[in-house]
């Protein structure tokens, strides 16, 4: 994290160092965030490839721990438990009024690469027909205005939008495009079911950030990288969606069907609290042997 903001401005070659900081001239603003956008997403890729196949490599070394071996199982936090604490401390945050959307019912697009949209895009247009009440925030994983700029023009000729750092003017527009990053958490709280991106690209991006908010969740087939989205779709918290069909039915009857929406939101929420109680006893397992 400490290490991103100065390789940033490196690369866009503005700026001078300032205090602990740097100072860029305004005319700079829009290329330092394009930068910091690309940096950011080469943060979260390595994050992903290091956590991919922690628990794997994990199993395979208490392996050869011999007697250790589940005394260290035991003290070794996995890979999903630190995600889980960090998300619950986010949790309170709150970025618009709780009663922003009141009346509505509102589609969580996270993480989306161009991959999901071509499927999921489809099927939230013919959504967004079918119930007048629906708002759609698609959150693109990687923000550029030639991306923000796309997404707009698949929209615009049916239904208004409006970017997120415009909300301010908000005038009931049906699309919300995020045009910043580091906020997704925050928007799942406002979100009746969400959809997962990453899952048509290379694999599934993080399943507990909506399901700490207790909705049901939607993705495409690449989701086993995750085991917290191989153990939902079992528990029947979320779901897979293969086409633009899929995908459509499976929106529409999460956001229709107030009884199938609580129940595989309530089955996501008590999965988080089961679980994130592991650093708790991974401390009292410690302190037994110390």
């Amino acid at each position: 994290y400490l290490r991103a903001p100065r390789r940033a401005f490196a690369r866009s070659d503005v700026g001078v160092r300032f205090l602990s900081g740097y100072a860029i001239p305004e005319s700079a603003l829009d290329s330092v965030f394009q930068v910091l956008i690309e940096v950011e997403a080469e943060f979260v890729e390595a994050k992903r490839d290091f956590l991919f196949d922690y628990d794997t490599k994990l199993e395979a070394w208490l392996k050869e721990a011999g007697e250790w071996s589940e005394i260290v199982r035991k003290a070794v936090e996995p890979a999903s438990s630190s995600d889980m604490h960090q998300m619950l401390s986010e949790k309170e945050k709150k970025l618009l009024p709780e009663d922003f959307f009141k009346g509505k019912k509102v589609f969580v697009f996270g993480s989306s690469w161009e991959s999901d949209e071509e499927v999921v895009f489809p099927a939230l247009m013919k959504l967004l027909k079918y119930d007048k009440d629906v708002i759609v925030i698609v959150v693109p994983h990687e923000p550029t205005i030639l991306h923000l700029e796309k997404i707009e023009n698949t929209f615009i000729n049916n239904f208004s939008t409006i970017r997120f750092s415009y909300l301010n003017n908000y005038k009931n527009e049906r699309v919300i495009i995020v045009d910043s990053i580091g906020i997704l958490l925050t928007l799942y709280f406002y979100a009746d079911a969400a959809y997962v991106g990453g899952s048509f690209k290379q694999g599934i991006h993080n399943v507990l950030e909506p399901a700490v908010y207790g909705i049901p969740v939607l993705f495409g087939p690449k989701y086993h990288n995750s085991q917290e989205a191989e153990i939902l779709v079992k528990l029947g918290g979320a779901f897979v969606v293969n086409n633009k069909r899929e995908a459509f039915l499976k929106m529409r009857t999460l956001l229709s069907d107030l009884t199938s929406q609580k129940k595989s939101g309530d089955i996501c929420f008590r999965y988080v609290n089961k679980n994130i109680g592991t650093t708790d006893k991974i401390s009292e397992e410690i302190c037994r042997f110390l």
